[in-house]
């Protein structure tokens, strides 16, 4: 539901989402203002620091998945993908307080309340 994008220098980070059951995109309203969004509000762009933007639509219960494009990835750049509930901060990086999950690209680790473990390589 949420993605977060990571500072790679002054490149952007092109994250595409894509839910075809349900007519989900990226919040134009529910993002951090770092966050750019085009292509009808399916592309997100940014590349300032750890920023977080949440997707139109949100689950209580349930078993749901989504995927996610990444588009373009510049040398150096990560992406951390996760979810977050309304509470979380948008200025922040997904994972970062006690409202968000969030797993980063680059190193695999998850976190929560900005501890990170081991998850995947």
């Amino acid at each position: 539901r949420e993605v977060e994008v990571e500072e790679a220098g002054r490149h952007s980070v092109s994250v595409n989402l894509h839910l075809d059951l349900v007519a989900l995109t990226w919040s134009a309203w529910d993002k951090s203002t770092e966050i750019g969004i085009r292509d009808e509000n399916m592309e997100i762009c940014g590349a300032n620091g750890h920023r977080a933007v949440r997707a139109t639509h949100g689950f209580e219960r349930g078993v749901w998945y989504f995927e996610v494009v990444l588009t373009s990835l510049p040398a150096g750049a990560a992406v951390r993908l996760g979810l977050a509930s309304s509470n979380a901060l948008v200025q922040g990086p997904v994972g970062f307080d006690a409202y968000s999950y969030g797993v980063a690209s680059a190193s695999g680790l998850r976190f929560h309340r900005s501890r990170g473990e081991h998850y995947c390589s």
